[in-house]
């Protein structure tokens, strides 16, 4: 089953948007780079084997200095995790575990001054989560609500609503909050 999809930007230098794909109920549980630039049936430019559920993907600017956009793939499954691919072809570049299904992931603007792009993650462990785009370790981790209540089904980036300088992040959980 195709559980989601979302652009990438352009990973095969053909000057279109190519695609992510991720698959999973039983069959294949890969994440695809599709190209964009197909008429037709596309053809995949790459595949990762995730081995379990992508749940939620989503092009993230370079985080490994190649200058191709970047792939992440929020796990809902065994493994329960949020990983960073290389656009180019794949490959691994970080995991990170979360304590339990992601839901969504997203990425936001540098949040930590490195230059690199962060990452949002909607959590089933009652979460809302920052990674570091870069390397994946957490800038931080907000508890939502009690278990089978503050199920985080979705996140997004807003813009700087406190006025600190950094964006802000809106998420949705289970328990209507």
């Amino acid at each position: 089953a195709v559980e989601t999809v979302a652009t990438i930007g352009d990973v095969n230098g053909n000057g279109t948007y190519d695609v992510l794909v991720g698959t999973g109920d039983t069959y294949g549980e890969y994440t695809y780079c599709v190209d964009g630039g197909s008429v037709g049936i596309a053809g995949y430019i790459w595949r990762y084997l995730v081995g379990d559920t992508s749940f939620s993907v989503s092009g993230i600017k370079d985080v490994d200095d190649d200058g191709v956009p970047d792939a992440l793939i929020g796990v809902w499954d065994m493994t329960n995790s949020v990983i960073c691919v290389s656009g180019v072809d794949g490959s691994h570049i970080w995991t990170h575990p979360v304590g339990s299904y992601v839901m969504r992931v997203v990425p936001t603007k540098d949040l930590n001054d490195d230059g690199i792009m962060d990452v949002l993650v909607a959590s089933w462990d009652n979460a809302i989560i920052c990674l570091d785009g870069r390397t994946g370790s957490e800038h931080w981790n907000v508890p939502t609500g009690l278990t089978n209540g503050g199920d985080v089904w979705t996140i997004w980036p807003m813009d700087d609503v406190d006025y600190d300088g950094y964006d802000d992040v809106v998420a949705g959980s289970f328990d209507l909050k």
